[in-house]
């Protein structure tokens, strides 16, 4: 993916986000179940409503729906699309992203398409479905142009986060979701994937079952990363006892200080 900006320049012109009932022409090089259902490896999504935007994000996450070329809705099926455009991020450490945000942005889209298609076995049941990764056109401003922005497109799970539970007050299993949720990160890990960034918002509580989502910060076993496995795997399970300790739910295996905090 590149972008063209001029050194020059700088755009004045306010980032808008992704507006209810924008379309936008998505394509890809790369087919997949979606694109062998639709017939085409170009299409248009419309906006239905946006779930997670906001300055202190540098992406966004909206629900969509499909359309035919005439503009109809092709199916009822609703879709959520996480858009990567480093437009939202414009100021990042140049020690860690040397490149600025455009390549922290396709980083994150990377790492994330990269863990769900590692993690195929579990799309539907403990994560998202996965439908795709695609491309498309971004706006262009005056002083500057960006070339091409990425989209994945994702399972839409209808149902609330571990943080609107709490925010509603609302009645769970909690000792059931004590035990799927540290069995899910299990599976996750078999796969060789880890997580990273286990937060209450990332954790679906779908028909009394967890499903996790937002792999953008994931890491992976290779032959050069070994030696971090350990770390990782503690990292994730630290991050996941310290959510579930914030709606009242305490691990009581063995090895586990009453006082652990973690980093929440």
């Amino acid at each position: 993916m590149s972008f063209l900006i001029p050194s020059n320049s700088a755009s004045t012109e306010p980032i808008k986000g992704y507006e209810e009932g924008q379309q936008i022409e998505l394509q890809t090089d790369q087919p997949n179940i979606m694109t062998t259902s639709l017939g085409s490896t170009t299409f248009t999504i419309e906006i239905v409503k946006r779930l997670a935007t906001g300055s202190r994000r540098h992406n966004e996450v909206s629900v969509v729906r499909i359309l035919h070329e005439s503009g109809a809705e092709s199916k009822s099926f609703e879709f959520v699309a996480k858009f990567f455009d480093h437009r939202f991020s414009p100021h990042v450490d140049p020690r860690e992203w040397p490149k600025g945000s455009q390549q922290r942005s396709a980083a994150y889209k990377d790492a994330e398409v990269r863990a769900y298609k590692l993690l195929k076995p579990l799309q539907g049941i403990d994560i998202p479905i996965f439908y795709g990764e695609y491309t498309f056109q971004l706006p262009c401003y005056e002083g500057i142009l960006y070339n091409r922005g990425s989209v994945i497109l994702l399972e839409f799970i209808n149902t609330s986060t571990l943080y609107d539970i709490r925010r509603l007050n609302l009645t769970f299993d909690k000792l059931a979701l004590k035990s799927q949720a540290f069995a899910i990160l299990n599976n996750i890990h078999s796969h060789s994937v880890y997580h990273h960034d286990l937060v209450p918002e990332n954790l679906f509580w779908d028909n009394s079952k967890p499903k996790l989502v937002d792999f953008e910060q994931a890491t992976f076993r290779n032959e050069d990363t070994k030696d971090l496995i350990e770390e990782w795997i503690a990292l994730d399970r630290g991050q996941l006892i310290s959510a579930l300790r914030y709606y009242g739910i305490k691990d009581e295996r063995p090895g586990i200080p009453e006082s652990f905090i973690g980093w929440l």
